[in-house]
């Protein structure tokens, strides 16, 4: 073995650690080489939406609505909902589902008594027609799915 002045030997093992010989010449992916795109929302409560499921629909009598407020009653959720002005309401337990006629008038009102599950609801004896499902939260918040009875 031949002795190397310290500079080669230097060079010899940064390259050996740092691959540079390669990272020089090897091109990157066009992934990597793309520049990253970043999303900033300034709409807090697109990010902190509420969704629910009824079903069946169409329905003859018993609608099932499915619910989860769990994101919204944790701790963060509330301390950010009262940071941008939403106070809840002290007489609310976790919210309320209502239905109305697709001209507005209500027919139904049901206390939700947890932070999530199904409720059950009979309509058996509204007529025929289109009809509006509404779970409002406890911070005011209304989310709304039509529903048809045949």
């Amino acid at each position: 073995m031949q002795s190397r002045g310290s500079g080669a030997t230097a060079e010899l093992l940064y390259s050996y650690t740092t691959d540079s010989v390669f990272y020089e010449y090897t091109p990157l992916p066009i992934e990597v080489m793309a520049p990253r795109n970043i999303f900033v929302s300034t709409d807090c409560e697109a990010e902190h939406s509420f969704g629910f499921e009824v079903y069946p629909n169409p329905t003859k009598e018993v609608l099932y609505i499915e619910y989860n407020f769990g994101e919204i009653y944790e701790e963060a959720e509330q301390l950010l909902n009262e940071t941008i002005g939403k106070a809840k309401d002290k007489d609310c337990c976790f919210g309320e589902i209502r239905i109305y006629t697709i001209d507005g008038k209500l027919l139904q009102t049901k206390s939700i008594k947890s932070n999530k599950g199904v409720e059950e609801i009979n309509i058996g004896k509204s007529k025929p027609g289109q009809y509006l499902i509404e779970i409002k939260d406890c911070f005011g918040e209304t989310y709304s799915k039509k529903i048809t009875k045949f």
